[in-house]
Formats: C-alpha cells, sequence, structure tokens
C-alpha cells in the first residue's frame, strides 16, 4: 500500500511528464536493452568474419603477386625458347 501511495505522490508531482519517463525506461528496460545485448553477439561474429575476411584477401594478394612473377618468368622462358 505504500508503494501505491509512492506512485500516486509522483503522479501528482509530475503529471503527464511522469509518466512518460516511466514508460520510456520500462520499454527500454525490457525491449531495447535485451535487443542491444543480442545484437552486440552479432556484432562480435561479424568483426570475426571481416578479420577472416581480411586475411583471405591478403592472402589472394600473395597469391596474384606469386602469379604475376610466374607468368613474367615463364613469359621470359618461352621468349628464349622461340629465339632457339
Amino acid at each position: 500500500m505504500n508503494s501505491a501511495m509512492n506512485i500516486k505522490s509522483i503522479e501528482e508531482r509530475y503529471g503527464p511528464y511522469g509518466f512518460g519517463m516511466v514508460s520510456l525506461l520500462v520499454i527500454w528496460v525490457a525491449v531495447v536493452q535485451p535487443e542491444l545485448r543480442a545484437n552486440k553477439v552479432n556484432y562480435e561474429e561479424i568483426r570475426g568474419v571481416v578479420h577472416t575476411l581480411q586475411n583471405s584477401i591478403q592472402m589472394m594478394d600473395n597469391i596474384a603477386k606469386t602469379m604475376d612473377k610466374t607468368a613474367s618468368t615463364l613469359d621470359v622462358v618461352v621468349k628464349s625458347i622461340q629465339e632457339r
């Protein structure tokens, strides 16, 4: 009964603004905060995927450079064979 009196006194003191703030806090705690926690895990997973993709890009870049060097070497070999 004491808490009901406290709510009534808050209602009388702050009116619709108090109701709006309490409603906002309830929505935040009940809906927004759990959703943010759930998405935090997703962001961490996405960061891991991005890191893996960055590593893959570096490896593919190294492979491309190696293939370019190999193609240049093979070009020189083909030219030297054709000159014979």
